[in-house]
């Protein structure tokens, strides 16, 4: 089961995604599972895809 993070967490957590970090670190920085960063990341890429980016941006908080 994955944990349910804050909206500052995962808008960290894909800020540093985009800025090429790559899951493994991103993990580490933020003291989560690989997977959970992972989850996120393809929510986030399943998201874009089905609405488009600004929409998954706004969802996940690294747009407003």
């Amino acid at each position: 089961m994955t944990a349910k993070l804050s909206p500052h967490k995962i808008s960290k957590m894909m800020s540093l995604y985009f800025d090429g970090y790559s899951e493994t670190d991103i993990a580490n920085i933020l003291k989560v599972n690989q997977s959970t960063v992972s989850l996120y990341v393809s929510k986030f890429k399943s998201v874009a895809g089905q609405q488009g980016i600004q929409a998954a941006g706004e969802e996940f908080g690294i747009m407003d």
